[in-house]
């Protein structure tokens, strides 16, 4: 009867501990999978964050609306898609901004380059402030007759108390220059 009892009072203290309030919590940004190669030919080579069609190449994190019609926010590994201008002599650029706001929260941070999956290259903020981030592609590493996914993953995000979503860095642009 007392082994009962011991029983019955821990089953209860099991189900009751898992009765705890959880944070609320934000859906992650969507997920977009690269175009085919028949819709390829409508893909930029070079966007701006205000042009009409940018959306169309985000693939992830990298919000659908901009900020003073210029900038939009990234999260931790922004994603997206672009055509190569040509098939050799191609360079990578990037307008990007660490914010004082995000600096603050996470101190030196380091922006990752990853072109079609090849590490282009890294760069290290010791400080906010604005760069822009360019470098040669390697021919072998170009699809001309494909996208070319471009990936910009940060290792240290913050939060901004209004929305509480992780932020990585504004992009202004980005693009392939030949």
């Amino acid at each position: 009867m007392q082994y009962r009892w011991h029983a019955i009072w821990g089953l209860a203290l099991l189900v009751t501990c898992g009765c705890v309030s959880q944070p609320q919590t934000y859906a992650p940004m969507e997920d977009r999978r690269p175009l085919s190669v028949e819709v390829k030919a409508t893909l930029n080579s070079y966007l701006r964050m205000n042009d009409g069609n940018a959306s169309r190449h985000f693939i992830r994190d990298i919000r659908y609306w901009t900020e003073e019609d210029t900038w939009r926010w990234t999260g931790q590994r922004p994603t997206l898609m672009l055509a190569a201008p040509k098939d050799r002599g191609v360079r990578f650029s990037a307008d990007v901004t660490v914010p004082e706001i995000a600096f603050q929260q996470t101190g030196p941070v380091t922006i990752t380059v990853l072109f079609n999956g090849h590490e282009l290259g890294q760069w290290r903020f010791e400080s906010a402030g604005h760069r822009i981030l360019d470098m040669p592609v390697p021919d072998a590493w170009l699809r001309r007759d494909a996208e070319n996914i471009i990936e910009m993953p940060i290792d240290k995000t913050f939060l901004v108390p209004e929305d509480q979503r992780p932020r990585g860095f504004v992009l202004t642009s980005v693009g392939l220059l030949g």
